[in-house]
């Protein structure tokens, strides 16, 4: 299988821990809400196999952390936000700037990051 090469070693160590922290976040709240079962074993798998895929350094990562970027980073967290910005309309933006919209927001700006670090700081490695 091909291989890829990171060139620049932060990103290789902020994408691990992002990926661990986002695995550990999943599988304690699919665990304190009893929905692993149902529906909370999705990201859990996602970010399993992306977790395995990045640590083995395979060529396909770099496809599959771009798109868990996009899909799960950035237009969720664009969604969460503009529905907060929606719901926060009718109360004239009291309670905008509370925990959950920050959250997305951090989350929405790592999406980002990730995805610009997976274009140019991740490399196929040559035979």
């Amino acid at each position: 299988m091909k291989r890829i090469v990171f060139t620049n070693t932060f990103y290789y160590y902020f994408l691990l821990f992002g990926l661990t922290g986002m695995l550990l976040w999943h599988l304690f709240v699919g665990m304190a809400t009893g929905l692993i079962l149902n529906i909370g074993w999705i990201p859990i798998a996602i970010e399993f196999v992306l977790l395995y895929l990045v640590s083995e350094k395979l060529a396909i990562a770099r496809i599959g952390v771009i798109a868990w970027a996009v899909v799960f980073l950035i237009l969720a967290s664009l969604i969460k936000i503009g529905g907060s910005v929606l719901e926060n309309w009718a109360t004239n933006f009291v309670h905008l700037f509370n925990g959950g919209f920050l959250f997305h927001l951090i989350k929405c700006l790592s999406g980002a990051y990730i995805l610009f670090g997976t274009r140019h700081f991740i490399v196929e490695a040559s035979d």
